[in-house]
Parts: C-alpha cells; structure tokens; sequence
C-alpha cells in the first residue's frame, strides 16, 4: 500500500505542477495519453531529436556500464545483447542470447529460465560508416561565418526550442545482423520468461519498460554530444572546440540552457567501445504494461478532491495487478502519469499492435521498421496520432500474429507486392454512419449545389486535414509556396496558398473542403509549387497528381503516394495524407476555390492565360532546356505586362515573371550583344518590383533575392567589379533576417558564399584560398543531394580546389577537385546548362592528370566530357569554338601517344 500512496502522491504533484489547458473540441487517443506526456529527460529529448532514418537509437550515455565484465569494457554491446535503455540512456545488459550459459557475462547474473544460447549468424561490417564530423537535428545550421576568424572548430546557429547534437571526432564504424528473423523468433517465445528474469533483476513487482534485443549497432573511439529543450528560447549558437589537453574530443559550449557529455579517451590506439547508434528489436509483453490511469483534473478541483480520486484510481490499478479487477481506467484527459523508459518509436508502435490485438501476449518491433517508415514521411507527430500511425502501417506492412507458441505474438511483416498500392484507407468498422451509394455521374448541367442540411442519416463528407510529406523544390526553380488543388465533378477547391522551411518536417493544410452529396467518379488531388505568396496570378507548376475512386473516401484518413520524379528512387516518397469527417449539423463555409475576384473579366482572363502559358513554356525549358521554349516564356509575359495595366495589384507579379525569364535567357548566352544594357534593365525591373513590395510583404524576400542573384551574375562577368558587390552586399542585411531554415537564408547564404569564391579565385592570395577551402568544404557537405543549392555548393568547392592547384601544386588539390566535379555532374539533370562549367572543369582537370601520369585513360575521359559539352552547346555558341578545338587537340594527343 506504501508504493500506492507513493504514486499517487506523484500523480497529485504532476497534476498540480502542470495543468495543461485544452479547448472544447480537443481531445487525446490513447496513444498521446501515453506519450505525449513522458517526461523530458536528457535522453528523451536526444532521443526524440536524433533519431535519424539511416543509423538507428541514439544513446546519451555510449559508454559501456562499469559493471560489465572487462571484455565488455573493452569491447563494448554486442548483437544478442537483451537488455533496456535507462532513462540516463545508458544500455543496461541483462544477457546475450547468443553467449553460453558459463560466459563471464552470465556469471553474476544467471540466465532466464529456460535460456537457450542460439548462433549468431552472418554480419554486415564497416569501418567507416559514419565520416567523420557533426550529426545534429533540424533547426540547427552549421555556420561558415565568411571574412571573420573562426572562434571555434565548429560553429552552429540553433533556432528551434529543442534539438541535439553529435560530434564524432573519428567517425564510426558498423555492425549489422543480416538475418534478424531468427532473434524475433526466439524473442517470441521466450518473452514471459525474459521479463520475469528482468523483474528480478532490478528488484521489482512490475517492469514498466520494454526488452531490447540488439542486432546492430555503430560504435566510434570517441564523441562529444549535447541536446536542450528551451519552450521560452529558441534560439542561440552552440560552439564546439577541440580540447586542449585532449584533441581527439571536441568540448561543447551553449549560449542557453543544455545538457552536454563527451567521451573521456579517445586516441587512434584507443578501443572502438563506445555505442552511439543501436538497432533491434524491442520487445513489449502486455500483462507487463498496464493502460495508463488518465484524469480529468480542472482547475476548480481542491488539492484534497484530486488526491481522493488519485487515491481512488490507485486502488482500481492494486486491484488489477493483482487479477481481482480487470476494469481499465478511464481514459479522458488532462494529464497522464509519467512513464519511466525513454521515448522510443518502436514503444509506440508495439502499443498500437497490443490495442489493436488483445489478445497478444508480446509485440515485437524492429527499428529498421520505424526507420525506413521516416524515409517515407513518418513524423514523431505521425506516431501520435493513432490513425496517422495505422495509416502508415497498413501501408508498408502487414500485421502478422505468431499463435504458434505459449507467447501469442503480435509483429510487422513487409508486403510481398512492394506495398506500391496508391491509396490505403482505414475505416473504423464499427461508424454506423451510411456509406456513399454510387450510381452514374451526374449531367455536367447539375453542377455541385448546396447540400441538404445534414442529418444522421444523410451527414456532409468533409476533407478536414491535408497533409504533404517530402515534398522537395527539387533543382529548377525554388518555390515560395505550396497547395493543394481538390478537383471532382467538374468543381473544385483549394487548399491556402502556403510557404514552408526547408526543415520543415511536412506542410498542413486545415481547409474544410466539402464533398458534394450528390454521387460522383473520382477525385483529382494535385500539389502546386507558387512563385509568389500575394497575390498569386495563375496556378504555379503542378508538381503531383493522384486521383482516388470517390468509393474510397467514406470517413477516415488515406494515404495517397506520387513517384518521387527527377530526385530519384533514393529520395523519400513524396505524399498527402487526406482526413476526412462527417458533419451531421450545419456548418460555416468551406475552402474557397481561391483568389477570383476578377475572374469574370475578359482582360484578366488574358493575365491569367498568357502567364499559364508562360509558366508552362519556362518548365518545359526546365525540363528539356530547349530555347525555343524559354524565348516563349519570354513572349509570354511580355505580353501580359503590355496587356495589363500598371495600376493594378498583379503588376508586380507581372514583372517578375518577365525578368526571371529574361534573366534565364542571359545566363545561357552570356555573350550576347549589349550584355551589359540588358542585365542594368534587369536590374531596373526589379527596383520597381521592390518599390510594390515593401519591407513586410510575403514575397519581398524571394524579389531581394532575385535582385541579388541578377547583380551576381554581373559581377561574374563584368571583372568582379566591387561596385556590383557592394551592391549585393546591401540587400543581404534584409535577408540575413529571415529564418535560418527559409529557401530565402539558405539561396541568400550562397550567393554570399559564389560571391566571395569569384574574387578569391579571380585575385585573392594563398592564404585566402586556403581559408575558403575550408569553409567551402563545411557548406558542400550541409545539404543533403536533394537540396537546390547542392550542386552550386559542389561547384564552388571544386572551381576554388582547382584555382589553388594552380597556384600551389598541390595534386591531391587536383584529385579532389575532380572527384568533386562528378558528385556536382551526377546532381545536375542531363541538360542542365551548368553542366557545361563542370565539363569545362572536369576536363582541365583530366587533362592535367594525363600530363602528369601519362594514362591514357584520363584522355579518353576527356573525349567523353567534350562529346556531352557539344551536345549541349547550340550552334553558333561562342564557347562551341573552345570545345571543338579542344576535342581536336585531345584526339590529336591520343593518336600520338
């Protein structure tokens, strides 16, 4: 009875300390009961933060514990390793399924009843897995700080409330079970057997946390590591520098609040003992976890009720526990107790699998299998909301139970067919709800008229949420905004015109978008990419479609997956996640179907058309590069800005439709006559575009922008003149103030980071070179592939190694340079014209190679290069000269050697 009062004396301070409040149309699943309020401990909060898709469970704690045998100390987790996370997050070993009965390991402890040791089998190694540097969560950015001294190794801007960070000095090196299977298995069968030895262990009546069986995990020699979680402060820097008594650790320093460690050894001769990254299986036996108690504390409760019901809940778990009383707590509200393992996703997802079959003994998940549903759009909020989670998994998986054995057990199973189905919907089997009856389509003259008040029997079908995952601005053009266009029967709607981070986990829409009554086919879903926020003109690019049978679409939420185009199979999955509701009472009004105000005058319908034929000719170029196809975007808006007058709000837009695509025009004929009066026109066009929107305007910073990139490319090619840069220089202040996660900050930190590559290379010293070497060499390795900015960043890094070969003679100078040259060509579509620079650069580069090592391999290369540049450089080219002649010289050589 003490451990009752106990807990119920902890459940009352909770309740007290913090009373979240919620609105009326709030409320929680059972999942977010759970979950949603486990204390945030130092490794809840790195857990939840570095959790990464490729690499596994972070632990706070790498060491081994102090308590293991010495070949452990030495050697560090092992896979078989059973044991759980503490809530330090140190891995605590029980036992090693695969180790024998009399192995040290099991000396002190013993083994779980009935233990079996099984063979390991075949693994998967590397030694090095993970290069060398930082691994940190979204929000913080890895800084360069251009033209200043560096005060650190490594500098970062932080701009969210909560995140963590990894330094690995030496990187790390892996080792994984190829076939897992065997360890579920055994795992199955013998988890009542396992728990009970875990009670035992620590000591206690009731294990309220889940097994963990290890099948791989990365280790690394040392590391340095931090996390915070500041609601009230969301930003600052963190700083990491290399310890004076001891270089192989770096030594974290925050201007904020955070929790910070790092390894104590570390040298190149040390042991390679320290596990940052797990992976496995975690194992969740349900009579061991009880339904959490939940609450509802108000604030007009006195201290002495809420202790009462506590008091009162208290007595109904005892009972439970003890068999007497199977009845399962209430579960409302306000405020659930604390849980004592750390966050996990696999926890999760056991605890959805036990709800959804009672009468499974054990769930067992592998985090290969949250892991791979991240890369396709999982979110931690996903996790939470239980038919997101069921969404996820009906959609990669099925659920398999094992009856085979006294354990009934409950898993995951990959689908056979590739799980490539288009739509997976969940609906709840027990909505008494009337479906929709198809029948014909309807005469297009019937149109979508109001509804019919809804009723019981005949509720409103309604699109309540929209969800976007991985939805990348891909190597073209860089949208400021997204939404969704919802077309049926002749109708349609969409969703807010909505601008989103480049960090930001998915876009969300709450749009009400009702459905007609009346019966309809299909319904078209398509994702827009817009190039300006307000006003837009037109549609913008039409990134995605899918259309759903209207069958489908009866309540519930769907899951609707589009081809992850240009980025490749690599790349995650880009999605909507679709909710739908009925209402059965009125409602107020739904989604509009966007800005049309004007859309009954016959001079705005030529806006309108002529710019969608713009835009469609500008991404036919983007796609096929033809110039036939940008001198009709060019047209196109040309004619829009004569037709349309300079008065109206669209002028703006207007204007920056024309100079973007005249601006394209000059970047692929950068010789063309009156270069020079053409790009201060340019210029001009996007003065007066700044003086329509002024500071505070949603579409100002993609205009500085604009401006920005317009004037560095004067500065290219007129000499690097300093009047130019300062000119650039004047409008960066503006943009530096925009969030560091915005495709504004980032486009705006390269132009900065081209601008100072162009005059180093052009005039800068020795020493100057080096420094931007360095700092090139941080900014290439920041953004993933997928990212806009990634193949300029590659370029720059490379064109800067080449110049200081020049200067310096340094060949491994040359061989990076090279190497870097082809990561940026296999980033850059087939006919993208940046191509040709990188050619250019490839071939001076191979060139120089086969003069030093005379391998005729190198000129063969530079055949090739010179056969692409051709093909991408039209007739009459001014640059066509240099490549024919040099393909001559090349083939030349190669006869005479």
């Amino acid at each position: 009875m003490n451990h009752a009062i106990k807990w119920a004396i902890g459940q009352l301070r909770a309740g007290i300390s913090s009373r979240p409040t919620r609105g009326l149309g709030d409320s929680f699943t059972p999942l977010q009961a759970c979950f949603n309020s486990m204390s945030d401990s130092f490794q809840d909060v790195y857990a939840k933060h570095l959790q990464h898709a490729d690499y596994g469970y972070p632990l706070r704690m790498p060491e081994p514990m102090s308590t293991l045998p010495q070949n452990y100390q030495d050697g560090g987790l092992e896979i078989g390793d059973v044991g759980i996370v503490d809530s330090k997050g140190q891995f605590d070993v029980l036992f090693n399924i695969c180790k024998r009965n009399d192995n040290p390991l099991h000396d002190p402890r013993g083994v779980p009843k009935n233990f079996q040791p099984v063979q390991r089998g075949d693994v998967k190694s590397s030694d090095n897995a993970i290069s060398a540097g930082p691994i940190h969560s979204h929000g913080i950015k890895h800084i360069l700080q251009p033209n200043k001294p560096r005060p650190a190794d490594y500098e970062f801007d932080s701009s969210t409330p909560a995140g963590a960070i990894l330094i690995l000095p030496h990187g790390a090196m892996s080792v994984e079970l190829l076939s897992p299977e065997q360890f579920r298995e055994v795992a199955a069968k013998n988890a009542l057997d396992w728990y009970e030895f875990a009670k035992k262990r620590y000591g206690v009546q009731h294990l309220d946390r889940s097994l963990y069986i290890i099948t791989g995990f990365y280790k690394a020699r040392s590391w340095s590591l931090g996390s915070f979680n500041n609601p009230t402060d969301a930003t600052g820097k963190i700083l990491a520098r290399r310890d004076d008594n001891n270089p192989n650790i770096y030594l974290l320093e925050f201007t904020f609040p955070a929790d910070r460690r790092h390894s104590c050894g570390g040298d190149d001769s040390g042991s390679i003992n320290q596990t940052v990254f797990i992976t496995g299986f975690k194992i969740t036996v349900s009579g061991w976890l009880p339904d959490p108690i939940v609450l509802r504390v108000t604030e007009s409760e006195t201290t002495w009720f809420i202790l009462v019901r506590l008091f009162k809940a208290c007595l109904s778990r005892l009972r439970g526990f003890s068999g007497g009383y199977k009845q399962r707590a209430a579960i409302s509200v306000e405020h659930s107790p604390q849980l004592s393992q750390p966050f996990h996703p696999s926890d999760i997802i056991n605890r959805f699998l036990l709800s959804k079959n009672p009468n499974a003994r054990v769930a067992i998940t592998h985090d290969n299998q949250w892991m791979d549903m991240m890369k396709e759009g999982l979110t931690h909020e996903d996790l939470l909301q239980e038919d997101r989670l069921g969404t996820f998994l009906t959609r990669y998986y099925t659920i398999s139970v094992d009856s085979e054995h006294e354990n009934t057990a409950v898993f995951l199973q990959g689908k056979a067919d590739g799980t490539m189905n288009s739509v997976s919907p969940i609906v709840d089997p027990h909505d008494p709800s009337p479906k929709l009856e198809m029948s014909d389509p309807p005469a297009p003259e019937l149109g979508v008229s109001p509804p019919p008040t809804p009723s019981l029997d005949n509720p409103w079908i309604v699109i309540t949420h929209i969800r976007a995952q991985n939805i990348p601005s891909g190597l073209k053009r860089i949208p400021v905004g997204f939404y969704v266009l919802v077309q049926f029967d002749g109708a349609q709607r969409r969703t807010q015109n909505k601008s989103v981070r480049l960090n930001d986990s998915g876009i969300a829409w709450e749009d009400e978008i009702l459905l007609p009554s009346k019966v309809f086919d299909k319904v078209r879903f398509t994702v827009y990419a817009s190039f300006e926020l307000e006003p837009m003109l037109g549609n913008g690019e039409a990134l995605y479609t899918s259309e759903s049978r209207v069958e489908e679409l009866v309540g519930g939420t769907y899951l609707i997956t589009f081809s992850p185009g240009e980025l490749g199979t690599a790349a995650p999955v880009p999605s909507l996640l679709v909710t739908l509701g009925r209402w059965y009472s009125n409602h107020p009004a739904v989604a509009p179907s966007g800005d049309d105000s004007n859309l009954h005058s016959e001079e705005f319908s030529v806006l309108v058309r002529e710019t969608d034929l713009g835009q469609e000719s500008l991404l036919r170029y983007h796609n096929e590069y033809q110039r036939e196809d940008l001198e009709n975007a060019v047209q196109h808006f040309e004619c829009a800005l004569r037709k349309y007058p300079s008065t109206h709000r669209y002028h703006a837009v207007v204007l920056v439709n024309l100079a973007k695509a005249k601006f394209i025009s000059y970047q692929i004929d950068p010789t063309r006559a009156n270069l020079k009066k053409a790009l201060e026109e340019l210029v001009e066009l996007y003065g007066q575009v700044l003086d329509l929107r002024r500071p505070g305007h949603p579409d100002r910073p993609a205009t500085l922008l604009q401006l920005a990139q317009t004037l560095l490319f004067c500065y290219e090619k007129q000499g690097c003149d300093g009047s130019v840069a300062n000119e650039i220089n004047k409008l960066m202040p503006e943009l530096q103030n925009f969030s560091e996660d915005s495709h504004e900050r980032r486009a705006a930190d390269l132009v900065l980071e081209t601008l100072e590559r162009c005059r180093v290379v052009n005039s800068g010293s020795l020493a100057e070179l080096d420094e931007l070497v360095w700092k090139l060499k941080c900014s290439a390795t920041v953004p993933p592939d997928g990212y806009f900015d990634k193949p300029q960043r590659l370029i720059n890094l490379s064109t800067t190694l080449w110049r200081r070969y020049e200067k310096h003679g340094e060949l491994s100078d040359l061989d990076h340079s090279l190497e870097i040259n082809k990561q940026a060509l296999q980033l850059l579509p087939g006919r993208h014209p940046d191509r040709v620079s990188c050619l250019r650069t490839l071939g001076a580069a191979l060139w120089r190679l086969f003069e030093i090592r005379g391998d005729l391999s190198d000129l063969e290369k530079s055949i090739v290069m010179a056969q692409e540049a051709l093909q991408l450089i039209p007739e009459g080219h001014p640059e066509r000269l240099y490549w024919v002649t040099n393909s001559t010289a090349i083939l030349l050589r190669c006869q005479n050697a």
